[in-house]
């Protein structure tokens, strides 16, 4: 979500494990664009966790319990004319 309606606060992005495998994201990190490294988070197939930019503005907009997040928030922001978000693996 690059543009949100109110602000840079409810930005977030979204991962969604396409794989028939489980994924560590232990390490993997956002490099550019936004600046986010994962702790010890498992993402299994047909799962999705999203990294937001902020916690507090994020739960104020959307229902925190069916949606899993990453611990804390990611830095920098979107660029609302789009842009890549390389996606870094921990090794």
């Amino acid at each position: 979500m690059y543009n949100p309606v109110g602000g840079d606060a409810f930005e977030y992005v979204e991962l969604v494990n396409l794989g028939t495998s489980t994924l560590n994201l232990a390490g993997v990190r956002f490099t550019e664009g936004i600046t986010y490294t994962f702790g010890a988070e498992l993402l299994r197939p047909a799962e999705r966790i999203v990294v937001v930019k902020d916690p507090t503005a994020f739960a104020s907009r959307y229902d925190t319990n069916a949606i899993r997040m990453a611990g804390g928030a990611f830095t920098g922001r979107l660029d609302n004319g789009g842009e890549p978000l390389p996606l870094v693996d921990a090794a």
